[in-house]
């Protein structure tokens, strides 16, 4: 049962087309069965296969609606509701964020194919994935030589769960697991002059946890492979 679930998960997420929202909009929505290989109301759910764009989030579950924010390459969110069907895709209405004192999650819909369960994510770092001991660092914005507000070597712009790497050993658009950051999907998009080797340096979002998190050696482990490799 396992070994048919892992296939299933890998054929799905080996057929996912490169546009993030593609969906065709229809007038009626259909509530379907949720297979056990797909995302599920109250889990969570890692953004995949959209290439570095993001899954966008709207307002309804068809294309029709309005951008409510982009969730990022390999953010994890939390799953409301659905799927609901408008004829051509599963959409699941989705939190996005973390409650802070000047804030509160963003809540849309996205296309369910762009959605991989977090704990199907974590079970295909399994036999066949890299797997490796890294000399692990950190940067944030405004360090080190980064401005604020900086953009990535892919374009984007840094946020947590960004990674900067050795594209030689680590091909741009990778995602990967990180030993001691279990909710965490990272996306390599960044590079650095000072990365060599199996590096892997963590942009974080507080400059001073930054410059005090010094060089620590964690297991890294590569669950999807960039377009380079």
């Amino acid at each position: 049962m396992r070994s048919s679930l892992y296939a299933a998960i890998v054929a799905v997420i080996a057929t996912l087309v490169p546009l993030a929202d593609v969906a065709s909009a229809q007038s009626s929505f259909e509530i379907q069965p949720i297979p056990s290989s797909t995302v599920q109301p109250g889990q969570s759910a890692v953004v995949t296969g959209t290439e570095g764009r993001g899954l966008r989030i709207r307002s309804g579950p068809a294309i029709t609606h309005g951008i409510v924010t982009t969730a990022n390459e390999g953010t994890t969110v939390q799953v409301i509701a659905g799927p609901v069907n408008d004829g051509t895709e599963d959409w699941y209405q989705l939190s996005i964020g973390a409650a802070t004192s000047t804030s509160q999650p963003k809540t849309g819909w996205g296309i369910g194919k762009y959605l991989t369960p977090s704990n199907a994510v974590r079970a295909m770092s399994v036999e066949g994935r890299r797997t490796f001991l890294a000399k692990v660092t950190a940067y944030a914005d405004g360090i080190g030589g980064v401005p604020m507000g900086a953009r990535t070597f892919s374009g984007t712009r840094t946020r947590w769960g960004v990674v900067a790497v050795d594209p030689k050993v680590i091909p741009i658009g990778s995602a990967l697991l990180i030993e001691g950051y279990d909710d965490t999907t990272f996306v390599a998009e960044d590079v650095g002059g000072a990365i060599k080797g199996e590096t892997i340096d963590i942009w974080l979002p507080d400059p001073k946890e930054a410059r005090t998190y010094g060089t620590q050696y964690r297991r890294v482990t590569i669950i999807r492979e960039g377009p380079a490799r």
